[in-house]
């Protein structure tokens, strides 16, 4: 799955145009997105060639706000004890982006990230299983929890603009 970069100066238009702002001041001038403002959940899944994944998708239901880097993300058991933490990587077989850049939010727009890994396991170490993902947006230390397909090996890519999880790739 080839996917061609479109690169940084777009991620900015694009959080800029959410707002209506220029590129230089759309950043600056929104408070970073809290938890609380923020519906938490998961887009389709989609594979290939031994991998899964989903975007996990932020929903502004707040005043405009902004998000930069990685959302935390664990792999829980039905209990709620964490089994796994995902990898940050800024992309991989799936999705992700080429550069870590700001998002600026408006009210009932969304940002996402992808979150990937294997369908199973190569090596002889079983997969965590976990049935639930704790979701922490970034800057901020309140979790989500949503129900999740396990994953081997799982990662977590940057936030970007949009539902998609991808930028750039």
């Amino acid at each position: 799955m080839a996917r061609k970069f479109a690169g940084p100066a777009l991620a900015g238009s694009l959080a800029a145009v959410a707002l209506g702002l220029p590129a230089s001041t759309a950043a600056a001038s929104v408070p970073q997105c809290a938890t609380s403002q923020l519906k938490v959940s998961l887009g389709q899944f989609d594979g290939g060639v031994g991998h899964g994944g989903y975007p996990i998708i932020f929903k502004n239901m707040g005043g405009a706000c902004s998000m930069y880097g990685y959302p935390g993300v664990d792999g829980l058991t039905a209990s709620g004890k964490t089994v796994v933490h995902a990898s940050r990587r800024l992309y991989g077989y799936l999705g992700g982006t080429h550069k870590i850049t700001t998002v600026t939010i408006a009210t009932d727009r969304t940002a996402s990230a992808f979150f990937e890994g294997l369908n199973s396991d190569l090596s002889s170490t079983p997969c965590p299983k976990f049935s639930q993902l704790a979701v922490t947006p970034p800057n901020d230390r309140r979790s989500v929890r949503i129900r999740a397909t396990p994953l081997c090996h799982p990662e977590i890519h940057p936030v970007v603009p949009g539902s998609s999880g991808s930028l750039g790739l």
